[in-house]
C-alpha cells in the first residue's frame, strides 16, 4: 500500500515536470515564431501607421469655441403694478393669465431656440453663410457655385460617375440644417439653469464669431418676443378699457397700459435683459479633433496585435499541412 502511494506521488511529480517543460517549450516556440516573422509584423505596423498619418494629414482639424450663459430666472419681462390684480373683478375681466405675458425664459427654452431651425435659418440668410459652410463648392474667384463639370474634388467626381450624383446648389434650408450640426447647447446641471454653448468648425476664428452671432441673435429673438407680446397685451387691455364705464377700473387699465409701454421701451433700449453671459467665447488655441496621439497609439497596438495573430494563424496552417503530408 505504501509503495503504491510513493509510486503515485512520483508519477504526479513527473507529470508536473512534463507540463512545465511543455509550457517552457511553447513559450520559446512562440518567441521564435514572432522572431521568424518579425519583418512581416513590422510591415503591417508600418503600413497601418502610414495610413493613420495620411488620415491625420488630410482630415481637417476641428476647433471648439464655447460660451456660458444663464437665464435671468425670477424676473418677469412685464413689470405689473402690484395693486392691479387685487382690484375686485379685474382678474375676471382679463383672465387668469395676462395675454402676451413674457416670463424670463428657462434653460430648456433657450436651448430649443438656439438649436431650432428658425434661428439657424435666420443666421444663414442674415450673414450669407452658404459660401462659408459649403466652401468646397464655392468659387471665391468667380463668386459663384462650382457646377458638376468644374469640380476638382476627386471624391466628388467618382461619386458623380458611379452613382450619377448631380450638383445641387445649397439652399438656406440646407445651410441651416448643416449649422445645426455644428452647434451644441447643453444644460450643465439638472438643478441649474447654466447653459454651455459650443460651436465646432475647422476655422477657430469663425467658431468664435458664430458664438457671438448666436448670442446676438438670441438676444434679438427674446427682445422681439417681449416687445410683440407687450404690444399684444397693451392692445388687449385697451380694448377692455374702451368697453368699461367704471372710472376706477379705467384708471387701473391705464396704469396697466403704461406698464406694458414701459416694458416695451425697456426691451428696446437694453440688450441681454433676459440672460447674462457669464463666460464669453475666446479664440481656441488647440484643435479638439482629430486626436493624433490617441489615433496613432490605437493604430500601433491594433496593428501589432493583428500582425502577431496573423503569423500564428499562418504558422498553424503550415504545421497542419505538414502533419497531413507526413500522415500520408
Amino acid at each position: 500500500m505504501e509503495k503504491n502511494t510513493k509510486h503515485n506521488a512520483l508519477a504526479c511529480t513527473n507529470c508536473q515536470n512534463t507540463i512545465v517543460e511543455v509550457d517552457e517549450i511553447s513559450l520559446i516556440e512562440l518567441f521564435f515564431t514572432i522572431l521568424k516573422y518579425k519583418f512581416h509584423v513590422l510591415i503591417i505596423v508600418g503600413l497601418s501607421l502610414s495610413v493613420a498619418i495620411i488620415y491625420l494629414l488630410v482630415t481637417p482639424k476641428i476647433f471648439k469655441a464655447e460660451s456660458i450663459i444663464i437665464p435671468l430666472q425670477g424676473r418677469s419681462s412685464i413689470a405689473l403694478p402690484s395693486n392691479l390684480m387685487g382690484l375686485t373683478g379685474l382678474k375676471e375681466m382679463i383672465g387668469e393669465t395676462m395675454p402676451g405675458l413674457v416670463e424670463a425664459p428657462n434653460s430648456v427654452k433657450i436651448r430649443s431656440i438656439l438649436s431650432g431651425r428658425r434661428l439657424n435659418l435666420m443666421l444663414v440668410e442674415k450673414f450669407d453663410l452658404l459660401p462659408i459652410l459649403y466652401s468646397d463648392q464655392w468659387d471665391k474667384t468667380k463668386q459663384n457655385w462650382i457646377n458638376q463639370n468644374q469640380q476638382t474634388n476627386i471624391i466628388s467626381k467618382i461619386a458623380n460617375k458611379l452613382f450619377g450624383m448631380t450638383f445641387k446648389e445649397p439652399t438656406p434650408l440646407m445651410g441651416s440644417e448643416l449649422l445645426q450640426t455644428k452647434i451644441s447647447v447643453t444644460i450643465n446641471n439638472k438643478n441649474s439653469n447654466i447653459l454651455t454653448i459650443e460651436f465646432f468648425d475647422k476655422d477657430p476664428n469663425f467658431s468664435v464669431t458664430m458664438i457671438n452671432r448666436y448670442l446676438e441673435a438670441l438676444d434679438e429673438y427674446l427682445r422681439l418676443e417681449a416687445i410683440n407680446r407687450a404690444n399684444e397685451s397693451r392692445s388687449y387691455i385697451n380694448t377692455l378699457m374702451q368697453a368699461q364705464q367704471d372710472d376706477v377700473i379705467r384708471k387701473r387699465f391705464s396704469e396697466l397700459i403704461v406698464a406694458f409701454s414701459e416694458q416695451e421701451l425697456y426691451a428696446k433700449m437694453k440688450s441681454s435683459f433676459l440672460f447674462e453671459v457669464i463666460d464669453p467665447p475666446i479664440l481656441p488655441e488647440k484643435a479638439i479633433k482629430p486626436n493624433g496621439l490617441l489615433i496613432l497609439a490605437l493604430t500601433f497596438f491594433a496593428s501589432l496585435t493583428f500582425g502577431i495573430f496573423a503569423i500564428f494563424i499562418i504558422e498553424a496552417i503550415k504545421n497542419s499541412t505538414f502533419d497531413s503530408k507526413q500522415i500520408k
